[in-house]
C-alpha cells in the first residue's frame, strides 16, 4: 500500500475516466496484513 491517499480496492476502481483495473475471477477469501509474509506463513494459510 502506497502513502499516495489513495483507496484499498479489490476487483475495480472507479477512476475519474471511468472504471478500471478489471478483476475477472472469483475471490474465495481476502486478508490483508500489516507486513510481508513469509514464504512458510503463506503455505500455512493456503491449507
Amino acid at each position: 500500500m502506497g502513502n499516495n491517499g489513495s483507496d484499498f480496492t479489490v476487483g475495480a476502481v472507479l477512476l475519474k475516466s471511468g472504471m478500471g483495473n478489471f478483476f475477472t475471477g472469483l475471490i474465495g477469501g481476502l486478508a490483508v496484513f500489516n507486513r510481508a509474509l513469509a514464504d512458510e506463513e503463506i503455505n500455512k494459510l493456503s491449507y
